[in-house]
């Protein structure tokens, strides 16, 4: 048989004086009980067999177990106390809305499970001693707040603010986060906005995204054998110093709004990125050379805008890598019809 054990438990002594139990017996009894904070008594009559006894509540600095309870209160009837120390002393003296309790005493009930409870509560000879624990609301109810808090969008520092247990259980609030935020991506396209960004190395390129959007915002690809290990839904990425690291299928998939897994060791991810950056030192011309002219160009036109970090200093932005290729063209032009005339 399993060992029971609680801080929390709640007796009930049936015609406590047949057996020797007066209040200062059970008083001295539950004294002995190591680590006590709390405890509190009250005689009653009812409620089927109109039957003498009474109920004793106590909470200790650590868990007892059942046959500790047993040595001080032998063949009484004993049960681990459910919810709040508060809530378990308004049960023993019946006090509270709940209970109907009349000024005789009298008191009409039903508990959770619709069973009809009614008796007399002595309500002079109830007893308390030590410190009732201060206790935070139910577990439940932190829960549910938590969720709330989460689908409302707080951070982690706002959801301890209000619910300081949270702190012991971020790991928890993480991965419900994750659960709500890829819920929203596992069915929906993603309208992808991609940037390719070439120039040399030192003149600002991935810090002017970083300070753009914000670091906690950016995930930032660097290890190419396993891009997406650490991904947690960031909704800006960033392929720093790429050169065809990944394979062309792949990053094609990648630079595409539909729904999407991204592989890594542990557990797949859920894509919820939105903004892509291609950094590098490179032009997307030099990318995927090896691969035939169609294929490359369907990487081509997943890329709206080309970022040119040019050596003097200035910044250019082309609609895409046609615009970029062609940038020359009205040049091309003007030379020819100046060769004409």
């Amino acid at each position: 048989m399993a060992t029971a054990r609680s801080r929390k438990w709640l007796i009930t002594i049936n015609n406590p004086t047949e057996h020797g139990f007066d209040h200062a017996r059970i008083k001295a009894a539950v004294l002995d009980l190591p680590g006590i904070l709390y405890w509190c008594l009250c005689d009653e009559q009812g409620d089927e067999c109109e039957t003498l006894h009474t109920h004793v509540f106590f909470v200790c600095q650590n868990q007892l177990t059942h046959t500790q309870i047993d040595a001080r209160f032998p063949s009484f009837h004993r049960d681990i106390a459910r919810g709040k120390s508060s809530e378990n002393r308004a049960y023993v003296l019946k006090d509270g809305e709940k209970f109907n309790k009349q000024p005789d005493g009298s008191y009409s009930y039903k508990d959770t499970g619709g069973h009809l409870h009614e008796g007399i509560n002595f309500s002079d000879t109830f007893e308390e001693g030590g410190e009732m624990p201060a206790e935070q609301q139910g577990k439940s109810r932190d829960a549910d707040k938590i969720v709330e808090l989460i689908k409302s969008g707080a951070t982690n520092e706002e959801i301890v603010d209000a619910v300081s247990s949270a702190y012991r259980d971020i790991e928890k609030v993480e991965r419900v986060r994750s659960m709500y935020r890829d819920a929203q991506f596992k069915d929906s396209w993603r309208d992808l906005e991609v940037t390719y960004i070439f120039g040399k190395t030192g003149s600002g390129k991935t810090r002017s995204v970083m300070d753009k959007y914000g670091y906690s915002n950016v995930y930032r690809v660097t290890d190419y054998k396993h891009p997406f290990d650490t991904y947690d839904g960031q909704d800006v990425i960033i392929f720093e110093e790429f050169r065809g690291g990944l394979k062309h299928g792949d990053m094609l998939n990648y630079l595409d709004g539909y729904p999407l897994l991204l592989p890594c060791r542990y557990f797949n991810r859920q894509a919820c990125y939105t903004k892509v950056f291609i950094i590098t030192n490179i032009p997307p011309d030099a990318q995927y050379t090896s691969v035939d002219v169609e294929t490359r160009q369907a990487f081509f036109r997943r890329i709206h805008t080309v970022r040119v970090y040019e050596d003097t200093g200035r910044v250019t932005d082309y609609a895409g890598v046609d615009a970029y290729l062609h940038r020359h063209d009205w040049a091309n032009g003007i030379d020819t019809v100046t060769i004409k005339l």
